[in-house]
Formats: structure tokens, sequence, C-alpha cells
């Protein structure tokens, strides 16, 4: 008798296709079984920390899914990925949270700290960061980040702005959004990003730059033309004290275009 082994083949390969998918459904079926003994005391938590390390502890990440697990119930299992990521998110610290379940049950937390650009010093006494996307967030017990400090004429306390920028209806311009326009062009130039130290706010509310080398004030002005205030000091860094002497000025003046008016 002669055998059909095409006949055969087209039995058999969807019969395979149908074993493979039992196996699989299966396998999640014992997975998920297994998931579900899993209690909150032997849950394992994979922390994976971007930034400092410093602005948020990994203590402050377990207590705080210990809660999320123990109101759910007590089993690991009732713990929704979206509700863990978006309690982390609500540290002040924290920029971004991904939370997922890896095969095993082990959850694995990756986590973004907010990167300070510089270090708010308003007239009220209030001190707070600054991050790179413009976000505020407050100071950290036993942190200190090596930025600029920005005081002055500055009256924005923590509270005050935080509750502003989060309510689209009252959104305003105001000095931050300055502060914020002024160090993006800083952290871009890496000049000024090594030149800068601290950032006093006149009454007139204008920008008096404070450079980490020698005794004198750049008189920067405010937000217009910053990229070209940038190079014009860095050309008279470079032609001008190179050749008289860093001490020869007490302010440079970068206010008026194409030129610069130093004060001894």
């Amino acid at each position: 008798m002669k055998i059909n082994k095409e006949k055969i083949f087209r039995i058999l390969i969807p019969a395979a296709s149908v074993i493979s998918i039992l196996v699989v459904v299966g396998i999640l079926f014992y997975v998920n079984s297994e998931q579900d003994k899993i209690s909150c005391g032997e849950l394992t938590v994979l922390i994976q920390l971007k930034g400092s390390g410093k602005l948020i502890s990994e203590k402050e990440i377990r207590e705080m899914v210990s809660t999320l697990c123990e109101e759910n119930g007590g089993k690991a299992s009732a713990l929704s990925t979206a509700e863990i990521e978006n309690s982390i998110e609500q540290f002040p610290t924290v920029k971004n949270a991904e939370v997922y379940r890896r095969v095993s049950g082990e959850l694995v937390i990756d986590i973004e700290e907010r990167t300070p650009i510089c270090r708010i010093q308003e007239l009220s006494g209030t001190d707070y960061y600054m991050d790179d996307t413009g976000e505020l967030f407050p100071l950290v017990k036993g942190y200190a980040a090596r930025v600029p400090l920005v005081n002055g004429n500055l009256k924005e306390p923590y509270a005050y702005r935080r509750g502003i920028m989060n309510s689209d209806s009252l959104k305003t311009v105001s000095m931050l959004d300055d502060v914020f326009a002024l160090f993006r062009v800083i952290r871009k130039d890496p000049f000024m990003h090594s030149l800068v130290e601290q950032v006093w706010i006149s009454e007139s509310g204008e920008f008096e730059l404070i450079p980490k080398i020698d005794d004198h004030v750049i008189l920067f002005g405010d937000t217009t033309h910053m990229e070209g205030k940038c190079n014009k000091l860095k050309i008279f860094y470079e032609e001008g004290l190179n050749t008289k002497g860093w001490n020869l000025y007490q302010t440079i003046d970068l206010k008026y275009q194409n030129q610069i008016i130093c004060k001894k």
C-alpha cells in the first residue's frame, strides 16, 4: 500500500500546532498558578536605578511595594504594575518608572531619577532643585548636587510653583521659566557649563553670572540673544583676559549687542 506523505503532513502540521498551543497554555497556567501562591513577604523585587542613586532609596521603594501588596489582600499576583508605576512617580525626585514581571514572578522596577541642573534659593528662604526638564523637586537629606546656585530677587516658593506647574489652568510665565531657558543654553555650551558657579537675579530681573574663576561679575541681562552673549564672552576670555590679565575688571557687561563693556 502506497503511503501518501503529503496527506500525512497536512494532518500532522495542524496537529503539531494545536499541541504546541496546548503546551504553551499549560505552561502559562502553571506559571500563573505558582505566582498566585507568592505572598508579599516572598515577593522578590529587583530595583534598577538610573541616576545618582541618592535621590530615592531602595528601602523607600520596597516599603511602598510592601504596603501596596498588603492593601491588595497580601497576594503579590494582585499587584498592578501600573499602580506601582504611578505610586513611584508620585515621588518628586523620580522622573520615570517602569515596572514589569518576569516569568519567575520576580518584580522588576526600573527608575529614572531627576537630573538637577541648578539649586534655587528664593527670598523666603526655601531651597529646591530644578531638573533638566524644568521640573522642580525638593532637597534630599544627605544629598547635595554639585550644580550652580540661583538666588537674589526671586520670589517663588516651591509649594506655590509646584501648584502652578501641576495645574494647566494656572500655568503662567515666571522668572523660573527664564532660569530654565538660561540653563538650557549654559548646559549646551561646554565653556559656559564649566564657567558658571552662581546666577544672581537683580531687582530688575536681570541675570548676573558669577564665574568659578577670579573675582568679577558677568552682567548677562535678560534671556534675549543668549547664544550670542555666550559666544562674545568666550571670545573675550580667550583674546582679551588671557592677554590683559584675569583680575583687570570687576564687571563684564554683555547686555549690549556687538560690544562688551568692562569696568575696573
